[in-house]
């Protein structure tokens, strides 16, 4: 007897391996066992079965870690999902779905649940597969576009629903306090018990989890990204909140998209999928007219009380014979009349630390970080120079380390810088900083006049209930971002902090005349959507096109940069199809990553399939020594 194995390792192809005598009665398809691999000894899983193998000298099965399948039918077809469309082996995929300790080779024959339902040491004999063909011929896809507690009415009715037809529930947040928040009110208001899932779980605690969804103790899972993969049975309902939140998309290989996940999942089951935010991805916005989404608005005139106000800085630049400014005579003048009457103020800046490069004032040498091309950031109170892509730490240099001359210049404003700034203007306020470099703060408690914060604010927004005044310092740092997606991702954030500003809100920037601002004055998604698309459909990026990046690194530059061309000129020698466009090597940004020089190559096409097609028979099979080459389709 042969077994058909796959490891979870970069192969695409199932090993065969002789399987014991003493096995053969045991051993069942998608079991672990473990194998001899090279010089070592892994767990895999088994795929199949055949009577005969090419190979003749096969090695054996070492052990059998289960008598009965780890995963059902339906999870391995979401495997293979996952292993086609984010271009990993089946082994990756299957262990990315599985809890750590399981991963490690941890039997289930020694665990089992006490009587008050919670794990203990010993796990359950018999893992039971409880799916349920759904009665349903399809779900439904719900787009939420509204505030938090409206977008809970709609959940409230929608997760009784599933309750009443005895069926399974997965609701993603992208915070764990959201989490937290999500499984208080089930357990209050639908009297039935959620389980919450997160990376910070313990090995243990994911493990007991993770069993008692597999057994269908439990059918209810709150949770981060991860949660996507629970096994809940009878899959009814999948809510994903802020939907529109990165941090859904994986930042490491494979790079799968957890919403992506759900509406595979959702499909497979027959489950309803809601997505909610109240400023919706534009790719799922543009899904209510192409893919029959259902869609849900607000009240047009909700939050009408708000006057958001421009203020243009090149004018303002001009009328101070200034070229820096940091608050506008007009925010200056709105903050000091707010603290008169005794308003609270939020300063808005999404730029930490006190300058945000350090410069030589002779040579113009800017100081980098050693493992990253990034510029370092000056913290003030830390007294130090920090990288914020690899929190690289260095102290503050009193000379030029280029020319051993001069003197070194800080230049750039970040939120200490602000804040230095703020206590100048107005001596007599209390002022809290909330970023990245000062974030043990409990702002239930805190007390301030001003708030100067960044974007880390946005998982603190239901804390925040009394803000009068919004002073955006500067709307074009974001704007400026090397990325088609930057007019989006800054009417997402700017939506949700307009949403908690009770009178008023005053934004700062160069581009008066940009398409968002009309926008958000008017607090109309709608508008932003019409424009943004037009700006899409005109240079053909998502969602009229889809994107697929190749990204080669490795430790020295010139040898990335030559695999970086030899690649390109290998795939486009493949590429018959006049549709899929395939561009020349640029250098990634920042350049160099945690000691890793980094050069991407982007593939479009109207087509998805196209490009996972491609790049599954052409990417895959192109290998360069010292060099490590990821697929991400649909970059962020």
């Amino acid at each position: 007897m042969i077994a058909k194995v796959v490891f979870p390792l970069p192969i695409d192809i199932s090993l065969d391996y002789r399987v014991p005598k003493d096995l053969e009665k045991d051993i069942v398809k998608w079991s672990r066992i473990k194998a001899p691999f090279r010089n070592s000894q892994l767990l895999g899983y088994v795929t199949g079965f055949s009577k005969t193998s090419h190979i003749k000298e096969l090695k054996s099965i070492i052990s059998l870690l289960d008598r009965q399948p780890i995963l059902g039918e339906d999870f391995v077809q979401l495997a293979g999902y996952v292993a086609e469309n984010y271009f990993c082996s089946l082994g990756e995929a299957l262990d990315l779905m599985l809890p750590k300790l399981i991963r490690q080779g941890r039997k289930l024959e020694s665990v089992s649940l006490n009587t008050s339902g919670q794990a203990s040491i010993t796990y359950p004999r018999m893992l039971r597969d409880r799916q349920v063909s759904s009665k349903k011929e399809k779900g439904e896809v719900l787009l939420l576009r509204d505030t938090v507690n409206r977008r809970w009415q709609v959940f409230e009715e929608k997760i009784k629903a599933a309750i009443n037809e005895g069926r399974g529930i997965i609701i993603l947040n992208p915070e764990i306090n959201s989490c937290l928040a999500a499984k208080q009110w089930i357990e209050e208001k639908a009297k039935k018990e959620a389980l919450l899932v997160h990376s910070s779980n313990s090995g243990k605690q994911e493990l007991e989890n993770w069993v008692r969804v597999k057994n269908g103790d439990i059918n209810i899972v709150v949770g981060t990204s991860m949660a996507v993969f629970a096994p809940v049975a009878n899959l009814g309902l999948i809510i994903i909140d802020e939907e529109d939140n990165p941090v859904y998309k994986q930042e490491q290989s494979p790079f799968y998209n957890a919403k992506d996940i759900a509406r595979f999942r959702a499909e497979q089951s027959k489950a309803d999928l809601i997505l909610a935010s109240p400023a919706p991805s534009l790719e799922s916005y543009y899904s209510v007219e192409k893919r029959g989404f259902k869609l849900i608005e607000p009240d047009p005139k909700e939050k009408a009380g708000i006057f958001v106000q421009i203020v243009d800085l090149s004018e303002e630049r001009y009328k101070q014979k200034r070229g820096n400014i940091i608050l506008s005579n007009i925010l200056e003048r709105n903050i000091s009349e707010a603290i008169n009457n005794k308003k609270k103020i939020m300063l808005f800046l999404n730029r930490v630390g006190f300058s945000t490069y350090a410069k030589c004032a002779g040579c113009g040498f800017i100081i980098k970080c050693g493992r990253c091309s990034k510029n370092l950031i000056f913290a003030y109170a830390r007294n130090e120079l920090i990288c914020r892509s690899c929190n690289f730490k260095s102290a503050v240099p009193e000379i030029c380390p280029q020319c051993n001359l001069s003197y070194i210049k800080y230049l750039g404003l970040g939120t200490e810088k602000l804040e230095s700034e703020a206590h100048r203007l107005f001596p007599s306020a209390r002022i809290l900083r909330y970023d990245r470099l000062k974030h043990d703060i409990n702002l239930d408690k805190e007390q301030f006049d001003v708030l100067i914060t960044t974007q880390i604010i946005l998982k603190d927004l239901d804390k925040l209930k009394n803000i009068d005044l919004l002073g955006v310092v500067s709307l074009d740092s974001s704007l400026n971002r090397l990325d088609f997606r930057a007019a989006e991702k800054t009417f997402q954030v700017m939506s949700r902090l307009l949403y908690i500003v009770k009178e008023k809100a005053i934004i700062q920037t160069a581009m008066p005349e940009h398409y968002l601002i009309k926008p958000l004055m008017r607090n109309d998604y709608a508008l932003f959507y019409k424009e943004e698309l037009n700006q899409r459909k005109e240079l053909r990026f998502p969602p009229f096109s889809f994107l697929l990046l190749v990204t080669l690194r490795g430790r020295l530059q010139e040898k990335v940069g030559l695999a970086s061309e030899d690649l390109f000129n290998y795939l486009k020698d493949k590429n018959k199809d006049k549709k899929l466009e395939i561009y020349n090597p640029a250098l990634a940004f920042p350049l160099k990553l945690r000691d890793n020089f980094r050069y991407n190559i982007l593939l479009k096409s109207r087509s998805k399939k196209t490009l996972i097609q491609f790049a599954n028979k052409y990417v895959k099979n192109f290998k360069k020594s010292g060099i490590i080459i990821t697929v991400d389709m649909d970059p962020l």
